[in-house]
């Protein structure tokens, strides 16, 4: 995290980061969403896989199984809001279904 030997790391600057980190993975995936049009697709999709999979794979020396889980889930829970905020925001892709529906005025 870059902390210096003067500083502590302690939980508000790990918040900090995290946060920090949160709003900057937030921007650029609404950055390369523009890249592609605005649209959401399989570019999102594979990101998002990958992402998970590094997250799932990711290992802590000298903590607890139970703990190291825990704190895996929280970073997935914290990614899969992250994504959902931006999903929204975006076109369906150019591969998905969508439909119009327009409400004909009553004749007669």
């Amino acid at each position: 995290m870059g902390a210096s030997a003067n500083q502590s790391v302690g939980p508000l600057n790990i918040l900090a980061a995290l946060a920090s980190s949160s709003g900057a993975l937030q921007q650029t995936l609404v950055a390369l969403a523009a890249c592609h049009g605005n649209r959401a697709g399989p570019w999102l999709d594979n990101l998002e896989e990958s992402i998970v999979k590094n997250t799932k794979n990711m290992t802590f020396s000298g903590t607890a199984m139970d703990a190291e889980a825990a704190a895996v889930e929280t970073a997935l829970a914290n990614l899969k809001t992250i994504f959902g905020r931006v999903r929204p925001k975006l076109r369906a892709g150019p591969n998905a279904c969508t439909i119009q529906i327009r409400a004909q005025p009553k004749q007669g």
